[in-house]
Order: structure tokens, then sequence, then C-alpha cells
């Protein structure tokens, strides 16, 4: 077993099917507090499962929560990205703002708002979780179809877990802060993003989904008789 250590984190790979999980220190008995403080890290963690699923351009930008307004948006490619990682997150976190990438690949699915028990149905078919605040989950899917044949899979998988519909495909990058102020803790901080793990070179067929009942029935456009 590979182990890897990290300031904060330890990376291994979980001997059952492949997790990777970043695993946390013991928490403390006395303090118990959410995680405040951006990890880089974590940052380059995320970015190592997207690009396990060949994803190679994110679109990055920053998120005034105050008006909801994005700016200093740029495209860059993992590596670049990779090596702005700490400054990108150290910037966010001093303006307040919270760091929004766009991974760019066109058979991807994000299911946002995701209860704990859907998360543990996705999770074999999902190749990254994301936990955007303390118990608000993300799982993002790479699908073996693109186009239409992806829309429509995309449309019966959010339906069947019950996620967001509204999922833009941008998301609150991990180690970053999530600014939002409703996610705003007690103290007056905001949590770090945290991604609790990855599942390295997954590929998921419609076919899989079907199997394991996670898509809702197949919408058939009615066909008015003839006159």
């Amino acid at each position: 077993m590979i182990l890897l250590e990290k300031t904060k984190f330890l990376l291994y790979p979980y001997p059952l099917g492949g997790v990777y999980r970043f695993v946390h220190p013991p928490p403390s008995p006395v303090n118990k507090k959410v995680d405040c403080v951006p990890s880089p890290e974590s940052a380059r963690f995320a970015l190592l499962g997207f690009e396990l699923v060949g994803v190679d351009s994110f679109k990055v930008g920053f998120k005034d929560e105050s008006c909801g307004k994005l700016h200093s948006v740029a495209t860059l490619d993992g590596a670049k990205f990779r090596s702005l990682i700490p400054s990108l997150v150290a910037r966010a976190a001093a303006a307040g703002e919270s760091l929004i990438v766009r991974p760019e690949a066109s058979n991807l699915i994000q299911l946002d708002d995701l209860s704990s028990d859907a998360l543990d149905r996705i999770q074999p078919f999902a190749f990254i979780s994301i936990e955007t605040s303390p118990e608000n989950y993300q799982a993002w899917v790479c699908v073996s179809v693109t186009g239409a044949a992806r829309d429509a899979l995309r449309r019966r998988l959010i339906e069947g877990v019950g996620s967001d519909s509204g999922a833009s495909g941008a998301v609150r990058w991990p180690g970053s802060l999530n600014c939002k102020p409703s996610r705003r803790c007690s103290d007056g901080s905001f949590p770090v993003v945290d991604v609790p793990w990855f599942r390295g070179d997954v590929v998921t067929t419609p076919e899989q989904l079907e199997v394991a009942g996670l898509l809702a029935p197949e919408k058939i456009a009615p066909v008015n008789p003839p006159p």
C-alpha cells in the first residue's frame, strides 16, 4: 500500500473498490470546529481526481458572494491550474470570495445537493465526491456518452437520485473557502470545501446506471394518432 504524507492529510489507495481518500487526523474531543483553513493540498487532490478521467481544461474564476458576480475568469490546463493553486486559494480567502471552477468536458454529470443516502447509492459509479459545506454533498459521474445522449442521461440520473436539476457544472473548488453567506459558521468564519474521496479512472455506462436503479423512467413523447 502506497502511503503519501501530506501537510494535513494522508492519501492512500483504499483497499475496497480502489477508492482514494484523504484521511483526516483523529478529531480532538475538545475542539470539533469545522475546518476553516484553506488547503492547497485538498485542491490538488481534487484536480488529480478530474485529471484521471481525462479532464485537462478548467475555467477558473472568483465569485463575489455579496452580489453573485463571477470575475477574473481564465481557462487553464491542468498543469497551469496545479501551479497556480496556492495563489488562487490564498487570493480567494483574502478577498472573502469563493473560488469557482468549471471542469470542461462533454461527458461529465454533476449531481448537486445530495443526501448522504443518495451519495452512498451513487458512489460505485461516481469518480469524485465534493463536500461543499458540512453535510452538503456533490458527486461527479464520468459517462461513456456525449451530446444528446449525455443530456438525456443527465436528466434521468438527476431525477433518479433526487439531486438539484439546476446544477450548472461549476463548483466551489475543494481546498478553498465556501464564502456563501448562508454557509458562514457561528464564529463568523467560512468552511473549507472538502473532497472526501475519488475513485480514479471510472467511466460509467448508461446500462450500469439502469441496472442499479438510479435512472428515472425514460420519458417518451406522445405520438399523435393520424387524422
